[in-house]
């Protein structure tokens, strides 16, 4: 019994858990959530088509100015990202390929929430997790992205 629980404990720690947040009904959860990831995070990075969330964008600014690094990779970037451009630690990047759908925000590479669509206050699923295969991978996929995007103010 004791070898099935260090076996079953091992499996447990190598695959990260997953919450699947329903908005608007569960908002409060996921942005509690967000909120304690944001507080602590050191390197935040943002892929998202658009972006138009005030709460969020207060939260990232806290976080800013605490001295958390934000890498914003957007393909429009009127609104919010622009405003976020203002402060230090704050990269925004123009992604020119193929139509970005999804959303993904990704804390310290150990922290990913995922969407599908622009990060825009409405009703969505949204998927966090904390699975090391699955962080790794988008990691891998952030990389190509920013090879195709160009800095805002260049």
């Amino acid at each position: 019994m004791i070898k099935f629980i260090a076996l079953l404990f091992t499996f447990t720690a190598l695959n990260g858990q997953s919450i699947l947040y329903s908005l608007p009904k569960e908002m409060s959860s996921f942005e509690y959530s967000l909120d304690t990831h944001l507080k602590n995070g050191q390197e935040i990075i943002i892929v998202t088509p658009a972006m138009s969330t005030l709460s969020l964008k207060r939260k990232l600014i806290k976080s800013v100015s605490q001295g958390s690094h934000l890498t914003l990779i957007t393909q429009n970037v009127s609104s919010d990202p622009i405003a976020l451009v203002a402060y230090q630690n704050v990269t925004l990047l123009r992604y020119w390929g193929k139509y970005l759908t999804n959303t993904t925000i990704i804390i310290d590479n150990d922290y990913m929430c995922t969407q599908q669509g622009a990060l825009i206050e409405s009703k969505t699923t949204i998927i966090c997790t904390d699975d090391p295969l699955l962080l790794k991978k988008a990691l891998q996929n952030i990389t190509q992205l920013r090879t195709h995007s160009k800095l805002y103010l260049e």
